[in-house]
């Protein structure tokens, strides 16, 4: 099975662990206590955190293990969604 997690890369946080931006990226909204999925099944290593959708990318921000499990993908990659 192709993991989908390959296509996100590792997020840099600041001192107080939130997402250090680009040039000319913008927070659009900020959601706490998501879960994220790979396909169907739940994405171990990242059950709660908070996420940032930004004019560039989406950024999840781990709770638990915010230094290690933080992991950002851009808006361009993204084909589509789905709402639970």
């Amino acid at each position: 099975r192709l993991s989908i997690m390959n296509r996100f890369s590792r997020a840099e946080l600041n001192s107080t662990l939130r997402p250090v931006l680009l040039v000319n990226e913008t927070i659009l909204a900020i959601q706490d206590n998501v879960g994220l999925y790979d396909g169907n099944e739940k994405a171990i290593d990242y059950m709660k955190g908070t996420v940032y959708l930004t004019s560039h990318r989406i950024i999840y921000v781990d709770s638990q293990n915010p230094s290690t499990n933080s992991i950002t993908v851009e808006i361009k990659l993204i084909k589509g969604r789905e709402f639970y």
